[in-house]
């Protein structure tokens, strides 16, 4: 099961949506998500393990390229 915190994921249209890093190059994931709670949200498809999910500030568990204030990213 992979989890996302839910600040990593937005709505694009009728679509749900986390921007991943792919090559350096950043894109955007459409997924497609089950339960959720406070902190975090379950990806059924749409992500593979392994793939790096940009999260936007307050990111604690790797350091943001920019310094203090940046966004930063999960390996999943």
């Amino acid at each position: 099961m992979l989890l996302v915190p839910n600040r990593a994921i937005s709505q694009q249209g009728n679509n749900t949506v986390v921007q991943v890093i792919n090559n350096g190059v950043v894109q955007t994931a459409t997924i497609t998500t089950g339960v959720s709670d406070l902190s975090n949200t379950e990806v059924i498809s749409g992500l593979t393990e392994g793939e790096q999910v940009v999260v936007p500030k307050a990111a604690t568990t790797t350091s943001a390229p920019g310094g203090p204030g940046g966004g930063g990213f999960l390996r999943f």
